[in-house]
């Protein structure tokens, strides 16, 4: 492979073409390190509840829960209950009394209705979030 069309180059083999090798700007060591805090504090904030609450989970059984304070949310596979209280109450600001989790597992073969051929089927985990009598989400 020739060099132009590879991804790796060096700085050996820039300084045998003659190349200088390419600076970047570098911010200020100041700028740099509050730069890299204020990032890291974002995403531990902020990314590990988003990932941990996938998404409500809208039924008709779900709303009529709702109605009695306990909401329904598909959470991640390896979430624990802890962590979804916490996400729930960083996300939403609302402190839950209880948190059920209700687990299917994926399934290796399901024979679809059309055509020929088998597919896998995911499996997910449910959180039933229990709320406190004054306390609510909304969802919508």
């Amino acid at each position: 492979m020739s060099p132009l069309f590879s991804r790796r180059t060096t700085i050996a083999s820039k300084a045998q073409t003659g190349q200088a090798p390419s600076e970047q700007k570098a911010l200020p060591a100041e700028k740099q390190a509050v730069a890299v805090a204020a990032w890291g504090r974002l995403r531990k904030e902020t990314a590990r509840e988003h990932s941990v609450l996938l998404r409500p989970w809208i039924t008709e059984k779900a709303t009529r829960l709702a109605e009695g304070k306990v909401y329904v949310f598909e959470v991640a596979v390896d979430a624990t209950k802890a962590q979804i209280a916490q996400a729930v109450t960083k996300v939403f600001g609302v402190v839950p009394r209880k948190v059920t989790i209700v687990r299917r597992a994926p399934r290796q073969e399901k024979t679809l209705r059309r055509g020929r051929g088998v597919r896998r089927v995911r499996g997910y985990k449910k959180a039933l979030v229990h709320l406190k009598k004054g306390d609510s989400i909304t969802l919508v």
